[in-house]
């Protein structure tokens, strides 16, 4: 071999290179501190050894505090953690640019280093050479390492001294919990004993934050209003920052009055701020989650995953990234796969990812959407038995936090899931009970009014149903939602079929057009598939199904879900 010595024996890893006179040494590893291929291919070779991987400079930071077997346990789980998150971004951005096959292969690649599985049988598997395997573990092992990568800028770290800090940290936590009323106490306590000034103001903004999640709007808008004042007569770097998050906060508001339009606005315009000023913190992070969330929310989903992968960047140079920032930044990387129907059961592993990051890190309102989103899974590929399980799962989570919030949310999903199901009946009287408390045109309030509509058309109560479709029409048009606005005009054209309207066809019409325009796989499926039972000219691109009243529908009995508790016989 070139460059070794002419008269000794080597062992590289694995590789050996010996001539039969020679005497055999090993050849040291590089060392991980000095070179950073070498800390990368010393990463994936000790993920289990907690001593090789102190000294290595991508997860030294794991270890900070680690002084016992259990530590050490628990920053070995952190870091494998941390990997699947990373290797799933990673596979994001390459479904992004259009190497859907590359991704999943080095999804499973990863899978399998994490599992410990022979290369052998993981090569045979994937259709790979053992070449063309080193190379795709290489590209995709290099990618996770520099995401973590340790910024070299040391600015962002949190003082274990800094009261206040960690003082809105604890509340973010307990808003994460879905314990919104006792990060108020919290933070109504600490506001109070600020002087007038920077701390208090941003402690102002922080208690807002957290009414918004608490559901105490009234008193959230006054705290903005005050705080708008105080940014208005100030000035210099700090305010300025002050005012980014005032931005942000303000776009959380009107999320949550259903101003969505605006906060879209809004968001778009702080993005940009941040972008331009090449912003590297907290606040850059949580707007463009924020921006991405809602662009899957309106089935925007070329802009959402740009939007991630600009967030990806951000997070990996961001020191002490909080937990609950890692659950959002997989929550969206999850959403942004519901459009990519050859690629659909991406959203499982996506959403299962998710809820094993929420657990590990206590995260009720990650575990919540995790498990929505998987039973969301569940629906769409008729695995309706798991879908139920699920639904019971996250109505129980929901339960156990603090206001309305959560239990709205869950209740929108469960129910516009449920009926379109064999166990339709199960969202009786869960869809009445949570339209009482939702707050009225927004998006949550907007699902419960369309599953309403479609439960009154299942038991033939078609007048009410009408009544029900309008609404959540309007809505969704004041929304500017054309995902939600095809989904009310689609689920309106079925029943106006079954009436024997002469609008059902048009309805259909628009509802196909919308949804084409603006909807995820499954909600597109379902367009599809009604647009063959309404629209005469569709129906030679499936077989034709026959159209059956209410009282004929074949379904499995099921107890309806309750917002109480337990179930409603």
């Amino acid at each position: 071999m070139v460059g070794l010595p002419a008269c000794e024996g080597w062992v590289v890893g694995r590789l050996e290179f010996t001539r039969p006179d020679c005497e055999v040494k090993y050849l040291p590893y590089a060392d991980p501190e000095k070179s950073f291929d070498a800390a990368v291919n010393h990463l994936f070779r000790h993920l289990a050894d907690a001593s090789a991987l102190r000294k290595n400079p991508l997860t030294s930071a794991f270890f900070t505090g680690a002084k016992t077997k259990t530590g050490d346990a628990g920053a070995l789980f952190a870091i494998r953690n941390r990997i699947a998150c990373e290797a799933d971004a990673c596979c994001s951005d390459a479904a992004i640019t259009g190497s859907g096959e590359g991704a999943r292969r080095q999804r499973a690649i990863i899978q399998a280093i994490l599992s410990g599985d022979d290369i052998a049988p993981v090569a045979k598997r994937l259709q790979l050479s053992r070449r063309q395997y080193y190379r795709e573990r290489h590209a995709i092992c290099s990618h996770i390492a520099q995401r973590m990568r340790p910024a070299k800028d040391t600015s962002s770290r949190i003082s274990a001294y800094d009261s206040k800090q960690l003082l809105f940290n604890r509340a973010s936590a307990f808003c994460d919990q879905g314990l919104g009323t006792r990060a108020v106490a919290l933070l109504d306590h600490a506001w109070t004993g600020f002087s007038p000034g920077h701390g208090r103001l941003t402690a102002g903004l922080e208690l807002a934050d957290a009414l918004i999640v608490a559901g105490q709007l009234p008193r959230a808008r006054k705290l903005l209003d005050r705080s708008a004042v105080d940014i208005e007569t100030s000035a210099g770097d700090e305010w300025t920052a002050l005012s980014e998050r005032a931005a942000l906060v303000e776009a959380r508001y009107a999320l949550a009055l259903g101003s969505d339009a605006t906060a879209a606005a809004a968001l778009e315009e702080l993005v940009n701020r941040q972008t331009h000023a090449q912003r590297v913190d907290d606040l850059a992070l949580d707007a463009l989650v924020e921006s991405g969330l809602l662009h899957c929310a309106n089935a925007r989903f070329s802009p959402a995953r740009k939007t991630l992968g600009r967030a990806n960047v951000v997070a990996s140079k961001i020191q002490n990234l909080a937990p609950h920032r890692r659950v959002s930044l997989a929550l969206l990387n999850a959403y942004c796969a519901e459009d990519l129907a050859d690629e659909y059961r991406g959203s499982y592993q996506r959403f299962s990812s998710a809820l094993e990051l929420s657990i590990a890190n206590a995260s009720v309102r990650g575990a919540l959407e995790s498990t929505i989103g998987l039973m969301g899974y569940y629906g769409s590929v008729g695995r309706n038995d798991e879908m139920l399980t699920m639904a019971e799962r996250a109505l129980e989570l929901a339960r156990a936090t603090e206001g309305q919030r959560y239990l709205v949310f869950a209740a929108a999903w469960i129910a516009t899931t449920l009926l379109k199901t064999p166990y339709w009946q199960a969202a009786d009287p869960l869809v009445f009970e949570a339209e009482r408390i939702a707050l009225p045109g927004t998006l949550h309030w907007t699902f419960l009014k369309e599953a309403q509509a479609d439960f009154f058309a299942h038991t033939a109560r078609y007048a009410n149903a009408e009544q029900s479709f309008a609404e959540a029409g309007k809505a969704a048009s004041t929304l500017q939602n054309k995902k939600w606005q095809a989904i009310v005009l689609r689920d309106s054209g079925l029943m106006l079929k079954r009436i024997g309207s002469l609008e059902s066809a048009d309805s259909m019409r628009r509802a196909v057009e919308l949804a084409e325009s603006a909807a995820g796989a499954w909600t597109l499926s379902l367009t599809y598939r009604a647009a063959s039972e309404v629209l005469p000219e569709a129906r030679p691109a499936r077989q034709k199904q026959k159209v059956t009243t209410a009282a004929a529908v074949q379904r499995k009995r099921s107890p309806g879900l309750s917002l109480l508790g337990g179930v409603a016989r």
